[in-house]
This record gives C-alpha cells, structure tokens and sequence, in this order.
C-alpha cells in the first residue's frame, strides 16, 4: 500500500449539500431538491444539458426545493448546488444531480425534415438503437443519427435526414417517433416518406410499423415496406396502417422504422 501527499486542515464549516433530486419533470421545467449541508438557507444552482460542458449559473440565489424553468423537452439535464452560508461564506459546488424534461405526443401532419435538429444524435422524443444477432458484429453497429451531405443525396427538403445503417441480417437498426396522441387510432394513419439508399448494388427495405416500447426492437409490428432505391428517384413511398390488427391501438403507440 502506498500514501502520498497527504494534507490535515480544518473541515470547512459551509458544508456542501447532498443528496439532490428531481420531480415532476414536464416538458419545460422540473422541481429540484436536496439536503442542506448545515443551517443555511439560501443556495446557488447551476445546470446544463448532459451533453454539453458549460454551465448555466441561474442568478442570484435560490430556495429549497427549486422549480428549475425553460428547458428543452425530452432532454437530460445535469445540475449541482452550493450552499450560501452568509457573509460570503459559500460551499464547493455538489456533486451532480440528473434529470430527464418529458416529450410531448407528436402532431399529426407535422413533417419531420430534420433542418433544425442536431447532427450525430436523434432528435428530441425519439428512441433508438441497433439489433446484433452475435457479439461477433459489435464493431459494425452505429447508432441512428441526423446527418447532413451530399452523399445523401435526396430530393427532400433541405440537406439532413435521418441515417440508419443496416449489415446484411446481422446488424439492424430501428427508430421510434415521438409517442401518438391518445384518441388517435392507429388504423386510420399513413406514414409517408422519402427512403433512398448508399448502396448502388442492392436496395435495402425499411419496415414501417408500431412499438410498445420504444427502447426495445422486438416489440415492433410491422405495417408495410419502403424499398431504399440505390438511384435517387425523388418518390415518397406511402405504408398505410389499415392492416394492423386492432389489439395494438392500445398500447402500440409509436410508430416506427426497422432497416432489414
């Protein structure tokens, strides 16, 4: 066993809190709360969205709990505290607090062109991930994500869309749309989309369907095809709904894509 560079000093008397929660979480703000370090009553707060590496420092200080405004919906937060001991006596900041701002149901109607999303992640509300028959295939897996370029080459609007990667049957890859709107019954929608595909020697299919669970691939239903053409002919491809048996009008909420 070895020691090194050992130091004794007094324990600061403004202690840092701990323990730090959050609650009733919507789509803008969230309630925050934690264990105070000693008798103080005042705090500062600062957070920032899990991705990011600077630091909101909301003003002035703040009450215990806290209701934490104007967030991004379906985004993870981090935030941390200190305690304001008076007399400019503060703690170090605490340890990380983390939180997740709820999604709202989608709109029908709304067409998702992705302009206005991030690069190299999924969009706000939306799930995603890769099926690997054998750990085998590991290295082959990426992500589903918002990616931009010619190489993409599609006629639709602007230059993003979404990218799924698909590895023979081995490796497939799937993304699940924000939830429905309760009421909405799944028989009575279409999906309508531009597919096209990199690869000039086969055309790879896109399943059309439904999840239960957004997180899990083998929850999917599938409703209908869109076939990838390797030549950009510029057609949206329309799967109507109308097949799907009734049974998952109630807990098949969102509908989604599987690349096979």
């Amino acid at each position: 066993s070895y020691i090194d560079d050992v130091t004794i000093s007094l324990a600061p008397s403004c202690k840092k809190p701990s323990a730090l929660t959050a609650d009733n979480e919507t789509t803008t703000s969230a309630d925050l709360a934690w264990t105070a370090g000693g008798s103080e009553t005042a705090w500062k707060l600062q957070y920032k969205k899990a991705s990011a590496s600077v630091w909101t420092v909301v003003d002035g200080t703040v009450t215990n709990p806290y209701t934490l405004t104007g967030l991004s919906m379906g985004t993870d937060y981090e935030f941390q505290v200190k305690a304001d001991c008076g007399s400019g006596e503060e703690s170090g900041w605490s340890k990380s607090g983390n939180f997740t701002t709820a999604c709202t149901s989608m709109t029908l109607g709304t067409i998702y062109d992705f302009e206005s999303d991030a690069k190299d992640a999924l969009p706000a509300c939306w799930n995603g991930g890769n099926y690997v028959s054998s750990s085998y295939y590991d290295s082959y897996k990426e992500n589903p994500s918002v990616v931009s370029g010619a190489i993409y080459n599609h006629t639709a609007s602007g230059s993003k869309a979404m990218k799924m990667k698909l590895y023979s049957s081995y490796v497939k890859t799937w993304v699940a749309m924000p939830k429905l709107p309760d009421g909405v019954n799944i028989n009575d929608l279409q999906v309508s989309a531009f597919a096209y595909s990199t690869d000039g020697y086969s055309k790879s299919m896109l399943e059309v369907g439904v999840m239960n669970d957004p997180t899990n691939y083998s929850s999917f239903q599938r409703a209908g095809y869109i076939t990838c053409e390797s030549s950009n002919s510029g057609e949206v491809t329309v799967v109507d709904f109308s097949s799907l048996a009734t049974v998952y009008n109630t807990n098949y909420r969102y509908i989604a894509f599987r690349a096979v």
